[in-house]
Protein backbone atom coordinates (compact mmCIF):
# COMPACT_ATOMS: atom_id res chain seq x y z
CA UNK A 1 0.00 0.00 0.00
CA UNK A 2 1.34 3.41 -1.02
CA UNK A 3 2.19 5.80 1.84
CA UNK A 4 -0.25 8.40 0.60
CA UNK A 5 -0.86 11.41 2.85
CA UNK A 6 -4.54 12.28 3.17
CA UNK A 7 -6.57 14.87 5.07
CA UNK A 8 -9.60 14.37 7.27
CA UNK A 9 -11.67 17.54 7.35
CA UNK A 10 -14.22 17.93 10.17
CA UNK A 11 -16.84 20.68 9.91
CA UNK A 12 -18.42 21.78 13.19
CA UNK A 13 -21.39 23.91 14.14
CA UNK A 14 -22.82 23.64 17.66
CA UNK A 15 -21.39 20.13 17.83
CA UNK A 16 -20.24 20.08 21.45
CA UNK A 17 -22.23 16.96 22.32
CA UNK A 18 -20.77 14.78 19.56
CA UNK A 19 -17.51 16.24 18.23
CA UNK A 20 -15.16 14.42 20.63
CA UNK A 21 -16.63 11.05 19.63
CA UNK A 22 -16.04 11.99 15.99
CA UNK A 23 -12.44 13.07 16.66
CA UNK A 24 -11.69 9.92 18.63
CA UNK A 25 -12.83 7.83 15.66
CA UNK A 26 -10.26 9.67 13.53
CA UNK A 27 -7.51 9.25 16.12
CA UNK A 28 -8.14 5.49 16.20
CA UNK A 29 -7.70 5.03 12.44
CA UNK A 30 -5.44 2.14 11.42
CA UNK A 31 -3.92 4.33 8.69
CA UNK A 32 -1.17 6.62 10.07
CA UNK A 33 -0.55 9.23 7.36
CA UNK A 34 -3.35 11.64 8.22
CA UNK A 35 -3.52 15.43 8.40
CA UNK A 36 -6.44 16.63 10.51
CA UNK A 37 -8.30 19.91 10.02
CA UNK A 38 -11.17 20.80 12.35
CA UNK A 39 -13.09 23.95 11.45
CA UNK A 40 -15.76 25.52 13.63
CA UNK A 41 -18.33 27.69 11.84
CA UNK A 42 -18.80 30.18 14.70
CA UNK A 43 -20.60 27.79 17.06
CA UNK A 44 -22.63 29.22 19.93
CA UNK A 45 -21.84 26.32 22.27
CA UNK A 46 -18.59 24.90 23.67
CA UNK A 47 -17.50 23.12 20.47
CA UNK A 48 -14.38 25.21 19.89
CA UNK A 49 -13.16 24.92 23.49
CA UNK A 50 -13.72 21.15 23.56
CA UNK A 51 -11.81 20.64 20.33
CA UNK A 52 -9.03 22.89 21.59
CA UNK A 53 -8.58 20.78 24.73
CA UNK A 54 -8.68 17.57 22.71
CA UNK A 55 -6.08 18.97 20.28
CA UNK A 56 -3.67 19.70 23.16
CA UNK A 57 -3.78 16.03 24.17
CA UNK A 58 -3.97 14.32 20.78
CA UNK A 59 -2.86 16.75 18.06
CA UNK A 60 0.63 15.25 17.89
CA UNK A 61 -0.89 11.90 16.85
CA UNK A 62 -1.34 13.28 13.30
CA UNK A 63 1.08 14.50 10.64
CA UNK A 64 -0.46 17.90 11.33
CA UNK A 65 -3.50 19.10 13.26
CA UNK A 66 -5.22 22.45 12.64
CA UNK A 67 -8.13 24.01 14.51
CA UNK A 68 -9.83 26.81 12.57
CA UNK A 69 -12.70 29.10 13.48
CA UNK A 70 -14.77 31.48 11.35
CA UNK A 71 -15.52 35.01 12.58
CA UNK A 72 -19.18 34.65 11.67
CA UNK A 73 -21.36 31.80 10.47
CA UNK A 74 -20.61 31.12 6.80
CA UNK A 75 -23.03 28.31 6.03
CA UNK A 76 -21.90 24.91 4.83
CA UNK A 77 -20.98 25.70 1.21
CA UNK A 78 -18.77 28.72 1.89
CA UNK A 79 -17.32 26.97 4.94
CA UNK A 80 -16.36 23.96 2.80
CA UNK A 81 -14.68 26.17 0.19
CA UNK A 82 -12.66 27.92 2.90
CA UNK A 83 -11.64 24.59 4.42
CA UNK A 84 -10.64 23.01 1.10
CA UNK A 85 -8.22 25.91 0.60
CA UNK A 86 -6.42 24.65 3.73
CA UNK A 87 -6.18 21.07 2.44
CA UNK A 88 -2.71 20.37 0.98
CA UNK A 89 -3.17 16.69 0.08
CA UNK A 90 -4.63 15.29 -3.14
CA UNK A 91 -7.47 13.47 -1.37
CA UNK A 92 -9.51 14.44 1.67
CA UNK A 93 -12.25 12.88 3.76
CA UNK A 94 -14.94 15.39 4.72
CA UNK A 95 -16.94 14.63 7.84
CA UNK A 96 -19.65 16.29 9.92
CA UNK A 97 -18.85 16.55 13.62
CA UNK A 98 -21.49 14.01 14.61
CA UNK A 99 -20.59 11.07 12.35
CA UNK A 100 -18.05 8.35 13.12
CA UNK A 101 -15.35 6.74 10.99
CA UNK A 102 -14.97 2.99 11.30
CA UNK A 103 -11.37 2.15 12.37
CA UNK A 104 -10.10 1.10 8.93
CA UNK A 105 -12.05 3.69 6.94
CA UNK A 106 -9.08 5.69 5.61
CA UNK A 107 -6.96 2.57 5.07
CA UNK A 108 -9.69 1.10 2.86
CA UNK A 109 -9.86 4.22 0.71
CA UNK A 110 -6.08 4.36 0.23
CA UNK A 111 -5.97 0.68 -0.75
CA UNK A 112 -8.81 1.32 -3.19
CA UNK A 113 -6.86 4.18 -4.77
CA UNK A 114 -3.87 1.85 -5.20
CA UNK A 115 -5.90 -0.46 -7.42
CA UNK A 116 -8.36 1.91 -9.14
CA UNK A 117 -7.91 4.95 -11.34
CA UNK A 118 -10.27 7.34 -9.55
CA UNK A 119 -11.24 10.95 -10.11
CA UNK A 120 -13.55 13.31 -8.29
CA UNK A 121 -15.10 11.25 -5.56
CA UNK A 122 -15.33 7.73 -4.13
CA UNK A 123 -18.39 6.70 -2.13
CA UNK A 124 -18.99 3.64 0.03
CA UNK A 125 -21.49 1.94 2.34
CA UNK A 126 -22.52 3.14 5.78
CA UNK A 127 -24.48 2.11 8.83
CA UNK A 128 -27.07 4.59 10.06
CA UNK A 129 -27.49 4.88 13.80
CA UNK A 130 -29.64 6.68 16.33
CA UNK A 131 -29.02 7.33 20.01
CA UNK A 132 -31.84 7.63 22.50
CA UNK A 133 -30.34 8.12 25.93
CA UNK A 134 -28.08 5.15 26.58
CA UNK A 135 -29.74 3.10 23.83
CA UNK A 136 -28.25 2.87 20.32
CA UNK A 137 -29.73 1.25 17.23
CA UNK A 138 -28.06 0.57 13.86
CA UNK A 139 -29.55 -0.21 10.46
CA UNK A 140 -28.90 -0.12 6.71
CA UNK A 141 -31.02 0.79 3.71
CA UNK A 142 -30.72 -2.31 1.53
CA UNK A 143 -32.43 -0.75 -1.49
CA UNK A 144 -30.05 2.20 -1.35
CA UNK A 145 -27.00 -0.08 -1.41
CA UNK A 146 -28.39 -1.91 -4.45
CA UNK A 147 -28.93 1.41 -6.19
CA UNK A 148 -25.41 2.63 -5.32
CA UNK A 149 -23.85 -0.46 -6.86
CA UNK A 150 -25.84 -0.03 -10.08
CA UNK A 151 -24.99 3.68 -10.16
CA UNK A 152 -21.25 2.89 -10.17
CA UNK A 153 -21.66 0.78 -13.32
CA UNK A 154 -23.11 3.69 -15.31
CA UNK A 155 -21.13 5.96 -17.61
CA UNK A 156 -20.48 9.49 -16.33
CA UNK A 157 -23.21 10.79 -18.65
CA UNK A 158 -25.78 8.35 -17.28
CA UNK A 159 -24.61 8.97 -13.71
CA UNK A 160 -25.43 12.65 -14.25
CA UNK A 161 -28.96 11.81 -15.35
CA UNK A 162 -29.43 9.40 -12.45
CA UNK A 163 -28.14 11.73 -9.73
CA UNK A 164 -30.34 14.55 -11.01
CA UNK A 165 -33.34 12.34 -10.29
CA UNK A 166 -32.12 10.90 -7.02
CA UNK A 167 -29.25 11.66 -4.61
CA UNK A 168 -28.26 8.49 -2.76
CA UNK A 169 -24.48 8.70 -2.50
CA UNK A 170 -24.19 9.02 1.27
CA UNK A 171 -22.05 12.13 1.73
CA UNK A 172 -20.41 11.07 5.04
CA UNK A 173 -18.79 8.18 3.13
CA UNK A 174 -17.39 10.30 0.29
CA UNK A 175 -13.62 10.52 -0.24
CA UNK A 176 -12.90 13.55 -2.40
CA UNK A 177 -10.18 14.77 -4.76
CA UNK A 178 -9.26 18.34 -3.83
CA UNK A 179 -7.93 19.36 -7.25
CA UNK A 180 -11.01 18.11 -9.06
CA UNK A 181 -13.29 20.02 -6.66
CA UNK A 182 -11.42 23.26 -7.34
CA UNK A 183 -11.34 22.71 -11.11
CA UNK A 184 -15.08 21.96 -11.10
CA UNK A 185 -15.78 25.33 -9.50
CA UNK A 186 -15.87 24.40 -5.83
CA UNK A 187 -18.97 24.23 -3.67
CA UNK A 188 -21.90 26.27 -4.97
CA UNK A 189 -22.30 29.46 -2.89
CA UNK A 190 -25.79 30.03 -4.28
CA UNK A 191 -26.97 27.16 -2.08
CA UNK A 192 -25.87 28.11 1.42
CA UNK A 193 -26.48 24.92 3.36
CA UNK A 194 -26.55 22.12 0.78
CA UNK A 195 -23.03 21.48 -0.42
CA UNK A 196 -22.94 17.75 -1.14
CA UNK A 197 -25.50 17.17 -3.88
CA UNK A 198 -24.40 20.11 -6.10
CA UNK A 199 -20.68 19.30 -5.88
CA UNK A 200 -21.34 15.73 -7.03
CA UNK A 201 -23.18 17.02 -10.09
CA UNK A 202 -20.45 19.59 -10.74
CA UNK A 203 -17.79 16.89 -10.57
CA UNK A 204 -19.67 14.65 -13.00
CA UNK A 205 -20.22 17.62 -15.34
CA UNK A 206 -16.45 18.15 -15.15
CA UNK A 207 -15.96 14.58 -16.38
CA UNK A 208 -15.38 12.73 -13.10
CA UNK A 209 -17.15 9.38 -12.98
CA UNK A 210 -18.07 8.46 -9.40
CA UNK A 211 -16.49 5.25 -8.05
CA UNK A 212 -18.08 2.92 -5.50
CA UNK A 213 -16.10 1.02 -2.87
CA UNK A 214 -18.13 -1.95 -1.64
CA UNK A 215 -17.04 -1.53 1.99
CA UNK A 216 -18.53 -0.08 5.16
CA UNK A 217 -16.62 3.03 6.23
CA UNK A 218 -18.83 5.30 8.33
CA UNK A 219 -21.46 5.34 11.05
CA UNK A 220 -23.99 8.00 10.01
CA UNK A 221 -25.84 9.63 12.90
CA UNK A 222 -29.55 10.28 12.31
CA UNK A 223 -30.94 13.13 14.41
CA UNK A 224 -31.54 16.88 14.28
CA UNK A 225 -29.70 18.43 11.33
CA UNK A 226 -30.06 21.02 8.60
CA UNK A 227 -32.54 18.76 6.80
CA UNK A 228 -34.42 17.10 9.67
CA UNK A 229 -35.77 17.82 13.12
CA UNK A 230 -37.27 15.73 15.89
CA UNK A 231 -39.74 18.53 16.74
CA UNK A 232 -41.23 19.53 13.38
CA UNK A 233 -41.98 17.40 10.33
CA UNK A 234 -40.16 19.38 7.66
CA UNK A 235 -37.72 22.31 7.72
CA UNK A 236 -39.09 24.97 5.32
CA UNK A 237 -35.69 26.65 4.85
CA UNK A 238 -34.17 23.34 3.77
CA UNK A 239 -37.04 22.68 1.37
CA UNK A 240 -36.37 26.06 -0.30
CA UNK A 241 -32.69 25.18 -0.69
CA UNK A 242 -33.55 21.74 -2.04
CA UNK A 243 -35.85 23.30 -4.64
CA UNK A 244 -33.09 25.70 -5.65
CA UNK A 245 -30.73 22.75 -6.20
CA UNK A 246 -33.34 21.10 -8.39
CA UNK A 247 -33.93 24.28 -10.39
CA UNK A 248 -30.21 24.80 -11.00
CA UNK A 249 -29.03 21.23 -11.51
CA UNK A 250 -31.88 18.74 -11.83
CA UNK A 251 -34.97 19.96 -13.67
CA UNK A 252 -33.23 20.59 -17.03
CA UNK A 253 -32.30 16.90 -17.08
CA UNK A 254 -34.74 15.06 -14.82
CA UNK A 255 -37.95 16.72 -16.04
CA UNK A 256 -37.66 14.70 -19.24
CA UNK A 257 -38.96 11.79 -17.16
CA UNK A 258 -42.72 11.69 -16.53
CA UNK A 259 -42.19 9.47 -13.48
CA UNK A 260 -39.77 12.00 -11.98
CA UNK A 261 -42.22 14.85 -12.56
CA UNK A 262 -45.01 12.83 -10.93
CA UNK A 263 -42.90 11.89 -7.91
CA UNK A 264 -41.74 15.50 -7.53
CA UNK A 265 -45.33 16.75 -7.66
CA UNK A 266 -46.34 14.26 -4.95
CA UNK A 267 -43.42 15.39 -2.79
CA UNK A 268 -44.41 19.06 -3.16
CA UNK A 269 -48.03 18.20 -2.30
CA UNK A 270 -46.83 16.36 0.81
CA UNK A 271 -44.81 19.39 1.91
CA UNK A 272 -47.74 21.77 1.31
CA UNK A 273 -50.35 19.72 3.18
CA UNK A 274 -48.21 18.94 6.23
CA UNK A 275 -46.70 22.45 6.55
CA UNK A 276 -49.66 24.65 5.60
CA UNK A 277 -52.69 22.60 6.63
CA UNK A 278 -51.30 20.61 9.56
CA UNK A 279 -48.97 23.17 11.13
CA UNK A 280 -45.87 21.08 10.38
CA UNK A 281 -46.29 19.15 13.63
CA UNK A 282 -45.18 15.58 14.25
CA UNK A 283 -48.27 13.60 15.25
CA UNK A 284 -50.37 10.65 14.11
CA UNK A 285 -52.30 12.72 11.59
CA UNK A 286 -49.21 14.00 9.77
CA UNK A 287 -47.61 10.56 9.94
CA UNK A 288 -50.72 9.05 8.32
CA UNK A 289 -50.75 11.72 5.61
CA UNK A 290 -47.07 11.20 4.93
CA UNK A 291 -47.52 7.43 4.60
CA UNK A 292 -50.57 7.79 2.34
CA UNK A 293 -48.89 10.28 0.00
CA UNK A 294 -45.77 8.15 0.05
CA UNK A 295 -47.83 5.40 -1.57
CA UNK A 296 -48.33 7.70 -4.55
CA UNK A 297 -44.57 8.12 -5.01
CA UNK A 298 -43.28 5.29 -7.22
CA UNK A 299 -39.70 5.64 -5.93
CA UNK A 300 -40.76 5.41 -2.29
CA UNK A 301 -43.00 2.41 -2.94
CA UNK A 302 -40.18 0.60 -4.75
CA UNK A 303 -37.79 1.33 -1.86
CA UNK A 304 -40.32 0.13 0.74
CA UNK A 305 -41.03 -3.11 -1.14
CA UNK A 306 -37.35 -4.00 -1.61
CA UNK A 307 -36.45 -3.17 2.00
CA UNK A 308 -39.37 -5.26 3.24
CA UNK A 309 -38.40 -8.25 1.09
CA UNK A 310 -34.77 -8.08 2.24
CA UNK A 311 -35.44 -7.06 5.85
CA UNK A 312 -33.97 -10.20 7.38
CA UNK A 313 -30.93 -10.08 5.08
CA UNK A 314 -30.37 -6.42 6.02
CA UNK A 315 -30.51 -7.25 9.72
CA UNK A 316 -27.95 -10.02 9.23
CA UNK A 317 -25.66 -7.66 7.31
CA UNK A 318 -25.85 -5.13 10.14
CA UNK A 319 -24.97 -7.75 12.72
CA UNK A 320 -21.97 -8.87 10.67
CA UNK A 321 -20.60 -5.32 10.61
CA UNK A 322 -21.28 -4.75 14.31
CA UNK A 323 -19.55 -8.01 15.17
CA UNK A 324 -16.56 -7.21 12.93
CA UNK A 325 -15.97 -3.87 14.65
CA UNK A 326 -17.12 -5.01 18.10
CA UNK A 327 -19.93 -2.46 18.26
CA UNK A 328 -22.79 -3.04 20.67
CA UNK A 329 -26.31 -2.60 19.32
CA UNK A 330 -28.34 -1.89 22.44
CA UNK A 331 -31.58 -2.90 20.74
CA UNK A 332 -30.34 -6.18 19.25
Amino acid sequence: MEKREVTVLVLCFNSGKTVIETLESIRKQTYPYIHLIVSDDCSQDDTYDKVGEWKKSHGSHFLSCKLLRTRHNLGVSLHMNACVENVKTEWFKGLAADDILLPDCIEKYVKFLDTHNCRGMIYAKHLSFHNSGSVSHYWIDYEEIRYQKKFAELTAEKQRISIAKREVLCSPTCFTNRNDVLKAGGYDLRIRNIEDWPIKMRLIDFGCKMAFMDEYTVLYRVGDSISRSNDIYFKPDFIKLERKVKELYCYPIANRSLIYRWNNAVTNLRYWIIINLCGNKRNRVTQTINIFLGLLNFEKVKKAVINTIYKRKSENMVQEVLKMYEINDSQS
